[in-house]
């Protein structure tokens, strides 16, 4: 006897353009957008405007499925990523992959993800309704970094 096991898909972005809000709207309703004050050697910007999927599965399975897609590769690198023009690929852990697409490709890369992937075991999870990334740049970035996480962010470890 065999299952067939089916999944429900679901496309976040409607067919009418619906306005968009960042994951930080509320802390800008509290406190406003942040400006830059004075001579600054940081500066922080928010990059709401990309989607994030979560790809688990065998990495050789979804490495052959993001090569075919988005002429994109896994990295091999723990904590490392890979990046081919708008896309980037993440490592989270040993068979978790965070894939951030330009928003509004969500459900397109998912489902040609889908079809590539064939009967492999997988999971392709759009998380993008909290997220954003933040971009830091400046000399003293590291040092802001080293008073705020964990992670160990000497050059060695943190390129």
């Amino acid at each position: 006897m065999s299952e067939t096991l089916t999944a429900n898909l679901f496309n976040a972005h409607p067919a009418t353009p619906e306005m968009g809000e960042s994951p930080l709207v509320w802390s800008y309703i509290k406190t406003g957008v942040p400006t830059v004050a004075g001579a600054s050697d940081i500066t922080l910007r928010e990059r709401a405007d990309l989607g994030h999927l979560t790809l688990r599965g065998s990495a050789i399975e979804l490495d052959k499925a993001l090569r075919a897609v988005l002429q994109l590769s896994l990295p091999a690198q723990p904590l490392s990523l890979t990046q081919a023009g708008a896309y980037s690929a993440q490592w989270m852990s040993p068979d978790e992959w965070l894939l951030i697409v330009p928003q509004g490709e969500e459900y397109a890369i998912e489902q040609q993800l889908r079809a590539a992937l064939g009967d492999a075991h997988y999971a392709i999870v759009n998380i993008g309704g909290g997220q954003t990334l933040l971009e830091l740049r400046g000399e003293q970035v590291i040092n802001l970094l080293k008073k705020s996480v964990v992670y160990d962010v000497h050059p060695q470890n943190f390129r």
